[in-house]
């Protein structure tokens, strides 16, 4: 099960990481 464990644990921080990059991006824009 460790790995079933570790699996949505990197989804869960690549995610995060998109969705940041994401909202980063889109207030870049929004402010330019």
């Amino acid at each position: 099960h460790a790995r079933q464990q570790d699996a949505p644990r990197h989804i869960w921080l690549r995610r995060a990481i998109v969705a940041a990059a994401a909202d980063m991006s889109s207030a870049v824009d929004v402010g330019s």
